[in-house]
């Protein structure tokens, strides 16, 4: 049996491709049917939506492309937490699209395997007179 981080490693591989490819019911498999997810597009939160997923990845014009860094896994007694820089890019509507997002994951093992509980997404705020998300930052 791979050790948790392998395990966890190949899961968000596994959602990274599936992401490129733009196949939703792939990228869903990562996550547990109670998972909350609080990404960047509204509402705060929700469940896993995929519906939702379909539509945003067929927006995009061709595969959406990703990286992470500095990736850092934490697990023990069947939980994880995982955190690190996520970006995005590719053709959206037309327009380029590149930005660079905060992600922490938190997952639960279970007779499958690992799959994502909980997800939170974030851009830092830059701090104006007019909040606005600072979506052209890069590490």
């Amino acid at each position: 049996m791979a050790a948790p981080e392998d395990s966890i490693r190949e899961l968000l591989e596994t959602r990274r491709r599936a992401l490129h490819d733009r196949d939703a019911e792939a990228f869903l498999a990562a996550y547990a049917a109670e998972a909350e997810v609080f990404d960047l597009a509204p509402p705060l939160s929700h469940g896993p939506d995929p519906a939702g997923v379909a539509a945003w990845m067929a927006s995009w014009d061709g595969p959406i492309g990703s990286e992470t860094r500095r990736v850092a896994i934490r697990s023990a007694g069947g939980v994880a937490f995982v955190a690190g820089l996520e970006r995005l890019h590719g053709r959206q509507g037309g327009e380029a699209r590149d930005i660079w997002m905060r992600f922490t994951l938190g997952l639960v093992q279970g007779p499958e395997g690992w799959r994502i509980a909980h997800e939170h997404v974030s851009v830092p705020v830059r701090k104006t007179q007019i909040l606005m998300g600072a979506t052209d930052l890069a590490p």
